[in-house]
């Protein structure tokens, strides 16, 4: 169990610099001081809440399919 914890942190920290590059590549232009001064500052707990709950739910979905997946291939060939 300990590389399902491992691969849901590692996919919702890679989901977050995604998502975020993404959002200032399309909001913002890629001005990154810009984006820090209105969106960030502003906004820290609401952006780091959002941040941290939307990369675990996404990390965590994905992950949990593909170790599900994994395991009922493990039980056809077992049968």
């Amino acid at each position: 169990m300990p590389s399902f914890w491992k691969s849901v942190l590692i996919l919702a920290m890679l989901f977050i610099i995604f998502y975020n590059l993404l959002y200032v590549s399309l909001q913002y232009g890629f001005d990154f001081d810009t984006y820090f001064t209105n969106y960030v500052s502003k906004n820290i707990s609401k952006f780091v809440f959002a941040n941290v709950l939307s990369g675990a739910v996404y990390g965590f979905v994905v992950v949990y399919f593909r170790f599900y997946r994994n395991l009922k291939n493990q039980q056809k060939k077992n049968s």
